[in-house]
């Protein structure tokens, strides 16, 4: 037990007997802020990992929605085109000349006037009672 005694005194007198002691503290204070930063770090890692693997297929989802309808549009916007040539060539063909094709296709109707804005007559001031004696 005399063994013990010596060896806990010797430790607390090198503990708080010299800078080696405080200098030991401010270690493990620094080692255990780095690891709570450390653990910090790691769940925003996995919850930003969680959120980015739920987004992908949401994303993928959409992405394919979008091709769907861009070749939809392109799909219509060719049919739309073959039409409106085929249009052109049928009433070509039924025109005077091979020439005057141009001329078969009407001008749009002429843009109407521009509506007129109203003023209003300004509001007159109200009577006074001298002025309906008057």
């Amino acid at each position: 037990m005399a063994e013990v005694q010596t060896w806990n005194n010797r430790f607390t007198s090198d503990k708080s007997g010299s800078g080696t002691g405080a200098e030991r503290e401010r270690v493990l204070k620094m080692l255990a802020s780095g690891h709570d930063a450390f653990l910090e770090l790691k769940g925003n890692l996995e919850e930003g990992t969680k959120f980015y693997n739920d987004l992908t297929p949401i994303l993928v989802r959409l992405q394919q929605k979008v091709s769907d309808f861009s070749f939809a549009r392109q799909t219509e916007k060719e049919d739309l085109m073959r039409q409106m040539q085929q249009n052109i060539v049928s009433g070509a063909g039924s025109g005077s000349g091979g020439s005057s094709g141009g001329s078969s296709v009407s001008s749009p109707p002429p843009r109407p006037p521009p509506p007129r804005t109203q003023v209003e007559p300004p509001i007159p001031p109200p009577r006074t009672q001298q002025s309906l004696q008057g």
